[in-house]
């Protein structure tokens, strides 16, 4: 019942969200920098502000948004959080698997309701920030670590290696412009 809820509070905060920049009941944050980037990327100006090349921000993010701009143009904000609800449940889902293989069937349960229900999580379902996909890689590489070390297998590994490379490319840990 508290893993329904936790669906349920995440396709409600995704709906209300809808197509807007940012969400009814949050600030800014770092949305007009993701969205420069991203539209200057598709502007054919590349990965820059105002035409200078930067490193400031790790392209992953600001590249999936440049792809939904493209594939639509006026309803991308509302794409992105069907996006970012079905990475968060998969997120869940995976601590889910990862929590039951090592502290059992009740283990993977709590696991599974907290991270349905955390509140930061929730909260970032309906923002246009990097924390839904960070979450997922985080634990993806958790997930295909302890397949690697437990299995053994050549796949495991060249899995966990680009999970780490992609990661690479997104901030697990929000950046702020100056």
């Amino acid at each position: 019942m508290l893993a329904s809820l936790g669906v349920i509070a995440r396709l409600g905060i995704a709906i209300l969200a809808g197509n807007r920049l940012t969400a009814p009941w949050s600030g800014v944050g770092d949305v007009q920098q993701y969205v420069a980037l991203a539209s200057n990327v598709l502007a054919g100006d590349g990965f820059s502000y105002a035409h200078a090349p930067t490193a400031f921000r790790p392209p992953l993010y600001p590249l999936l948004l440049a792809a939904l701009m493209w594939l639509s143009p006026d309803h991308w904000p509302a794409m992105l959080r069907a996006v970012q609800f079905v990475v968060s449940l998969a997120t869940a889902w995976i601590s889910f698997r990862l929590a039951a293989r090592w502290f059992g069937p009740a283990g993977g349960r709590i696991a599974l309701v907290a991270a349905l229900l955390l509140p930061t999580q929730l909260y970032f379902t309906g923002k246009i920030l990097t924390e839904c996909t960070a979450s997922l890689l985080g634990i993806l590489f958790l997930a295909y670590l302890d397949d690697a070390l437990q299995f053994d297998k050549p796949r495991s590994w060249m899995l966990l290696g680009s999970i780490a490379g992609a990661a690479a490319l997104e901030p697990l840990t929000p950046l702020h412009s100056p």
